[in-house]
């Protein structure tokens, strides 16, 4: 896993990686700001509802919450479990098409992120030749359009948070709000998530817009 971490530097996502209590010490922290490692979650309920994609391995218990959440994911069984249990359980899934199954002796970086992309294009594959405009949220899917593109061809994209700093900009300036000779005020960032990633990206579309 920590080449695929090192893999991903310029991967359109973020990846929260949890090395469990006595794993976090020694595990490496030194990756690009789209990876967080994070030693536990108390509450892994609530983070699985809000991810995109799980990459786990397939104990019983994760198993019964990605069937009751319906999330999709990516299963790494443990060969080193009683009887193989996790490859049966990792094996359920994939065989009932609600999960993908990758055994660790083939395990690659590049496998993973094969599987990561394939998930994006399977997932809006059906909408190809059949959209014309995108309307991109405000949290990952700005930064993901080389990806959208790939898949649904020559669309035109609407981004609302690039509009909406447009027209803060226009208002400001028709109130002669905004001083142009001298750099001067703060901009309050307020966001419910520990992700310094997010306030990067908020920057990075002030910036471009003002």
């Amino acid at each position: 896993m920590e080449e695929y971490l090192r893999s991903i530097k310029e991967e359109n996502y973020d990846v929260i990686y949890v090395t469990g209590k006595s794993y976090f010490d020694a595990f490496p922290k030194d990756f690009s700001k789209n990876v967080h490692i994070v030693p536990y979650i108390d509450n892994m309920s609530a983070l699985i509802k809000d991810i995109d994609i799980l990459v786990t391995r397939a104990g019983a218990s994760v198993i019964s919450e990605i069937m009751a959440l319906g999330k999709p994911s990516i299963l790494i069984p443990s060969p080193y479990v009683a009887n193989n249990h996790q490859y049966y359980n990792a094996k359920s899934l994939s065989d009932a098409n609600a999960g993908i199954m990758i055994e660790e002796k083939d395990l690659t970086k590049d496998k993973l992120k094969e599987e990561i992309r394939k998930y994006l294009k399977i997932n809006l594959s059906k909408y190809a030749t059949k959209v014309q405009n995108v309307v991109l949220g405000c949290t990952h899917y700005p930064l993901i359009q080389d990806e959208i593109k790939e898949v649904l061809g020559d669309v035109e994209f609407f981004n609302g948070a690039e509009s909406l700093a447009k027209h803060l900009k226009s208002i400001l300036e028709e109130k002669h709000l905004i001083n142009t000779l001298e750099i001067k005020g703060n901009i309050e960032f307020i966001d419910s998530s520990e992700l310094e990633s997010k306030k990067e990206r908020f920057f990075h579309i002030m910036e471009k817009t003002c």
